[in-house]
């Protein structure tokens, strides 16, 4: 293999890595979207059910099936809101520390000497950039599931906040 060619192979995988940096770092910001977009979706059904205070202090001194059922409809409803809310966070929350260094990812870059950044051979670093990419990968495996996670809670809390709407009027 000659060396230009070994150049043109290198430059083709640093392109490729910097191309897969670049993707999955547009997916990790969809998240972080989806679960923003949640999480004020959260911060809406806390404030409509703290407003229900009034009817669930009614209902807690009435003794009758039907109030025990709609009772236990908001409680399941806090419960889901809550759960969802727990996944949200796990979301949305800072990945800082990471199993891999790289010069690709902040954490790194922000504590690196500049010379020890310059100082890398290109093999290195198409290693790294796939590494990052591989990184980027996991945290937006992780932000997808944890959405996914949060979303099915929260229909499941709205689904209950329903059933609670009918049942206590």
């Amino acid at each position: 293999m000659t060396q230009s060619t070994k150049a043109k192979i290198s430059g083709d995988v640093d392109t490729d890595a910097r191309f897969a940096i670049t993707h999955v770092a547009a997916f990790i910001t969809n998240a972080d979207a989806k679960a923003g977009l949640l999480a004020a979706a959260l911060s809406f059904t806390v404030a409509a059910v703290a407003g229900q205070r009034p009817e669930i202090a009614k209902l807690i001194h009435s003794h009758t099936a039907a109030d025990g059922l709609a009772l236990s409809m908001m409680a399941l409803a806090v419960l889901a809101f809550t759960i969802s809310a727990v996944h949200v966070v796990q979301a949305i929350q800072p990945r800082v520390d990471s199993a891999v260094s790289t010069r690709f990812g902040w954490p790194t870059l922000a504590d690196a000497e500049i010379d020890d950044l310059v100082a890398v051979c290109a093999a290195a670093a198409v290693r790294e950039a796939w590494l990052h990419a591989k990184q980027l990968s996991l945290i937006a495996r992780a932000k997808f599931t944890a959405i996914t996670v949060a979303l099915r809670w929260f229909a499941l809390g709205a689904a209950f906040l329903l059933a609670w709407s009918f049942l206590a009027r």
